[in-house]
């Protein structure tokens, strides 16, 4: 006994609705799944992208940094070679003044020593004038004794 053409038909009909069924999940799966890899791949262009941006900021925010310290640098010798050059223009004028007392003291000495020339030479022609005063005196005296 032969099962009926329509029974078989019913059957056959049913086998390809599942079937056609079946092959629409697969189909709507590995559409989702190649959605949710689309998803990812867009994710991870976004990671690396937010990535990059981070390194290129890490990046101007250290060579920021580095060029204030650079700045800094640059303000901190200027301000030391300012320094140097004041203490060395100080240094300069003190051993002016310095040099220029040693021969004011040099040159009032040598005043003093000629002032002092002048007062003997002055008190050695006032002795000798005195003394030749006396001994003119002494003459006269002798002489007025023997007239």
């Amino acid at each position: 006994s032969s099962p009926e053409p329509s029974l078989l038909y019913a059957q056959s009909a049913s086998f390809y609705s599942e079937h056609d069924a079946h092959a629409a999940m697969i189909e709507a799966n590995a559409q989702e799944q190649a959605a949710a890899a689309s998803a990812a791949a867009a994710a991870a262009r976004e990671a690396e992208n937010l990535r990059q941006a981070e390194v290129e900021w890490a990046r101007v925010a250290a060579e920021e940094t580095r060029g204030r310290e650079e700045a800094s640098l640059r303000q901190q010798q200027q301000e030391d070679a300012e320094l140097q050059e004041k203490e060395m223009t100080r240094q300069r004028l003190q051993e002016e003044e310095s040099q220029r007392q040693l021969a004011d003291e040099k040159e009032r000495r040598i005043q003093e020593d000629e002032e002092k020339r002048i007062l003997q030479q002055h008190a050695d022609a006032a002795t000798a004038a005195a003394a030749a005063a006396t001994e003119e005196a002494a003459a006269q005296a002798e002489a007025a004794a023997t007239e």
